[in-house]
């Protein structure tokens, strides 16, 4: 077999290894390739070089005969040229960061090797000889069809038992596990020492220990999954508290509203006995000044938390509700005038939930703190939901100059030492985010922050 010949052979089944890749990643993992407009013109180009480029490499180390040298460098070599190429590709087509790119790479190439490793276990002591055609095309649908498709149903056995989402936790919260990151990185090596103690002391009969290389995936792999779902459990703890926080809020403005009610009532009675007078005599401009009055006091009272309730129905993140509940109720206590305003209802977002509470809670407490213990301290906050782009604007009523072009270094701050990090913070966070544009300016005595999180194609 010519080299142009195997290097053919070898594009041909990176191809599809590479789909069945992108596909998990998509469909198990949750991980939607990051576009924007003329990104067809990057994407596609990243995926056929990256093929490329690890078809010379399987080609070359089989040309040279990597994997028979002497120590096994040669192989590693070869295993972490692929895993680095992986990463690069994932780091174009993804936008996410390099060790969640390395970890993703190696996680989805350890389920396709496990697919491999079970079909390969049927054929002990078979070795495959490239040069034999029929030998050869056996090999090949072994390794771009039956593996695949073992790949694709262990895929959905996965999802069916949800451990998808328990690995996707762990990725995502992956640098709180040093250890399984490590376990993770070194598997190739880990795997080849445990190869060759079992060779060494005679364990196994088998001369390739291919059973060994499936028991030792398969360990990692439920490692992984009882990680994983303890970031699981985390989660829905978090989001318990959460919801029981929402509750107590929701007690405390139902009881407020109560209490303003009787109030009202109690004033309502007062009124309408001095409007009887005047409507018994014909006074319309008294009557006309007392509906003007009724209706003041009762949005002054009731009506405002009445609006405030409305607008929360609409936020569907039940996070981000829970936030906003926790900074209006503080302003309420604070004597602050908060606007809410949501258009549309808001369920999903294109960006961690996580982040998004970061940000708007920073965005927060900066309105609060330049307001608090102001005289007609005002807030508003503005959450407009379009279908091509959400909106976060929170704006305050300003009392002293702000400098736009410090205020997002860090540790920079007019109110004391040890402060100046929110901003920074938050620039950080939306500078990980490809589709969000964040606007700051002074205007008509108010201090606007905004960003727009684009949900399709910009």
């Amino acid at each position: 077999m010519s080299l142009p010949e195997m290097f053919c052979y070898n594009f041909i089944n990176i191809t599809v290894i590479f789909s069945v890749n992108l596909w998990l990643s998509g469909w198990f993992l949750g991980q939607t390739i990051y576009r924007k407009r003329n990104r067809l013109k990057v994407i596609v180009p990243a995926i056929i070089l990256t093929d490329l480029l690890i078809s010379f490499v399987v080609t070359f180390s089989y040309q040279y005969n990597i994997s028979d040298w002497k120590y096994p460098l040669g192989s590693f070599l070869h295993v972490y040229i692929i895993y680095l190429l992986g990463m690069c590709y994932r780091k174009i087509l993804y936008h996410k960061k390099l060790s969640v790119c390395w970890i993703t790479f190696i996680f989805l190439d350890m389920l396709q090797s496990l697919a491999q490793m079970i079909i390969f276990v049927f054929q002990p002591g078979f070795v495959y000889h490239m040069a034999d055609p029929k030998e050869r095309i056996l090999y090949s649908v072994i390794i771009s069809g039956l593996a695949p498709l073992l790949t694709i149903l262990f895929g959905f056995l996965l999802k069916r038992l949800k451990t998808d989402k328990a690995f996707g936790l762990w990725i995502e919260h992956m640098d709180s596990h040093p250890v399984l990151f490590f376990l993770l990185s070194f598997s190739p090596i880990l795997q080849h020492m445990a190869e060759s103690f079992i060779h060494t002391h005679q364990l196994s009969t088998s001369a390739d220990n291919r059973m060994v290389v499936v028991l030792f995936l398969l360990i990692i792999f439920i490692i992984l999954n009882y990680t994983g779902r303890e970031e699981l459990q985390k989660l829905l703890l978090e989001e318990q508290k959460i919801s029981m926080q929402q509750q107590n809020v929701y007690i405390e403005n139902l009881e407020n509203i109560q209490q303003e009610m009787k109030k009202f009532h109690h004033d309502f009675n007062n009124m309408m006995s001095g409007m009887y007078l005047s409507a018994k005599e014909g006074d319309l401009e008294t009557i006309s000044k007392f509906i003007l009055d009724m209706s003041s006091d009762f949005n002054d009272q009731a009506g405002g938390q009445i609006r405030l309730l409305n607008q929360m129905k609409q936020i569907r993140i039940p996070e981000l509700k829970g936030l906003l509940l926790t900074k209006i109720n503080r302003m309420q206590k604070e004597n602050i005038h908060c606007e809410l305003e949501v258009i549309y209802p808001l369920s999903k977002l294109s960006m961690k939930t996580t982040d998004l509470c970061r940000c708007l809670g920073i965005l927060l407490d900066n309105a609060i703190e330049e307001v608090l213990q102001k005289e007609d301290a005002l807030i508003f906050i503005m959450i407009s939901c379009q279908s091509e782009a959400t909106t976060f604007c929170v704006k305050n009523r300003l009392y002293s100059a702000v400098d736009t072009q410090n205020i997002w270094k860090n540790g920079f701050s007019t109110k004391g030492p040890d402060r100046g990090v929110g901003l920074s913070s938050y620039k950080k966070i939306l500078e990980r985010y490809h589709n969000i544009v964040s606007h700051t300016a002074v205007t008509d005595g108010f201090f606007l922050q905004e960003f727009k999180v684009q949900e399709h194609e910009m």
